[in-house]
């Protein structure tokens, strides 16, 4: 019997380097306070489901989906956050 949480990846990435359509959990934003507490308001919270859409021409910007909606945010911005890939919701 395998459990669906066998699975999970330990590997820490940055937003900028995520592979689309995997799912990811924010761990931290380290991005100027007044940019950090902006991401805040848009859900971009340590904790949150996060998953790239896609990528546009030289991977900026970047289309990711968290919380039910889609943002699209700059590359030089999602260098900052750091994700823990999941295999869940």
């Amino acid at each position: 019997m395998s459990n669906k949480f066998s699975a999970i990846s330990n590997k820490i990435i940055t937003l900028d380097n995520a592979v689309p359509q995997r799912r990811y959990r924010i761990l931290r934003c380290d991005l100027p306070k007044d940019i950090a507490e902006r991401f805040a308001e848009l859900g971009l919270t340590p904790g949150a489901a996060v998953s790239v859409v896609q990528k546009a021409p030289l991977s900026d910007p970047i289309e990711i989906n968290v919380r039910g909606y889609s943002l699209c945010i700059r590359r030089r911005q999602a260098k900052d956050i750091t994700l823990r890939e999941t295999d869940y919701d």
